[in-house]
């Protein structure tokens, strides 16, 4: 049991979030844009943590909601909650769909409306609170356990940009289909000013005003997007970012706290394809409030243009990885290169067919190539479902596709 809550704690930095005005936003595009890079050998950080992310985080966390809140959501709220837009999908009785509703939220108003007798009797109500105080110390632990696992254990202390104003959020406010980037150079706009001029990329998120019949909450966030600067090569591993308001880091906006992706290109990548909108619920200033992120960590490359500022002496060298893999390499019993036998076959075989994928089958696999990969960099809908797996497991299966998926 221990060994279960240990894990268990990782996923509610993702979580919950009331019936709020949280939307699903799905990328369209088929393809994951960015290559992940190997894990933390012959990498730099620009913020030395010591934490590296290897991938299920979140299995027992899922394990966790399955054994509270999923049941209870679907009796009590299943009526109203599983469209989607503006209330949610929590209710639904899909215990995926309801999972990735429930991870994009704050646990605090699931708990609220739950036990709010106004809000939709008889579903909601006292009677719940029993429930909601057995629930809150896993969670609580889940909370801990989950932060430490993906490095996020130390919100407030990462990578943070400057304040920046953006009025035209405000004068665009009338319009919910409008949204306005804000955009930041890491090079030039870091509260830390040591860190100027050593890391160059840059940064942007959109934003509007979120409105909920008709009263403004708060803000909402999306597409959150790093590019390598002008002149400068890669890889840069960006892990974890979270938003800050006004100087004050939104504890309870965790829709990208689990970010672990790569960027390569001067071309802007979305870090966190396939994520909800994320939701500041605050009074607002307005035209005045400032909007800065903070990343948990930012990693180049050994031997990249950019050095470590935590010092500590020559970076180990870089793993070198094949360059072409097969599908042969991917299906086999190697502990490295077996990464297909290691985390697929197991629900896509000719035996358990799930998704209607074998992937032991060269023509079914290549041509769900794309598909597998961005759904093995998917970190709010991964396959295999336990998490992500370990970076240099996804780029043998990008060098495989890259190489033509045979």
């Amino acid at each position: 049991m221990a060994k279960k809550i240990k894990s268990v704690w990782m996923w509610a930095f993702l979580l919950i979030g009331g019936p709020l005005l949280i939307t699903s936003f799905q990328n369209c595009s088929s393809e994951m844009f960015g290559t992940p890079v190997m894990d933390l050998n012959g990498e730099a950080s620009f913020l030395s943590t010591g934490v590296s992310f290897s991938g299920g985080c979140e299995a027992e966390l899922m394990n966790l909601y399955n054994q509270t809140y999923f049941s209870l959501l679907k009796q009590s709220c299943g009526s109203c909650h599983t469209n989607g837009p503006g209330i949610g999908q929590f209710g639904h009785p899909d215990f995926t769909t309801s999972y990735n509703a429930f991870k994009s939220m704050t646990r605090s108003s699931i708990n609220r409306n739950l036990i709010n007798a106004a809000h939709q009797p008889p579903f909601t109500g006292a009677q719940h609170q029993p429930a909601l105080d057995s629930f809150t110390p896993r969670w609580v632990a889940a909370e801990t356990t989950y932060g430490v696992c993906t490095g996020n254990a130390v919100a407030g202390n990462g990578i943070t940009t400057l304040g920046k104003t953006n009025p035209a959020i405000v004068a665009a406010a009338a319009n919910p289909n409008t949204w306005t980037r804000i955009t930041w150079d890491l090079a030039a706009e870091l509260k830390d000013a040591a860190l100027n001029g050593k890391i160059p990329l840059t940064a942007s998120i959109e934003a509007r005003v979120a409105t909920v019949n008709g009263v403004r909450q708060g803000y909402e966030f999306r597409n959150p997007m790093v590019r390598i600067n002008t002149g400068f090569t890669g890889p840069y591993r960006i892990t974890s970012m979270r938003i800050h308001i006004n100087n004050v880091l939104q504890q309870n906006v965790t829709t990208y706290s689990a970010i672990d992706f790569s960027v390569s290109t001067n071309t802007d990548v979305n870090i966190s394809p396939n994520t909800a909108f994320a939701l500041a619920v605050l009074p607002m200033v307005e035209s005045t409030d400032s909007f800065a992120l903070e990343f948990g960590d930012i990693k180049s490359a050994a031997g990249g243009s950019v050095g470590n500022p935590g010092g500590g002496g020559t970076p180990a060298p870089t793993p070198t990885l094949p360059t072409t893999v097969t599908l042969a390499q991917l299906l086999s019993n190697d502990a490295m290169l077996g990464v297909f036998r290691q985390s697929c076959v197991g629900c896509h075989s000719p035996g358990n067919v799930k998704g209607n994928l074998d992937i032991t089958n060269p023509a079914q696999a290549k041509a769900q190539a794309a598909n597998i990969l961005n759904r093995m960099n998917d970190a709010g809908n991964p396959m295999p479902p336990a998490g992500l797996v370990m970076f240099e497991k996804r780029e043998l299966v990008r060098i495989w596709r890259a190489s033509g998926a045979n």
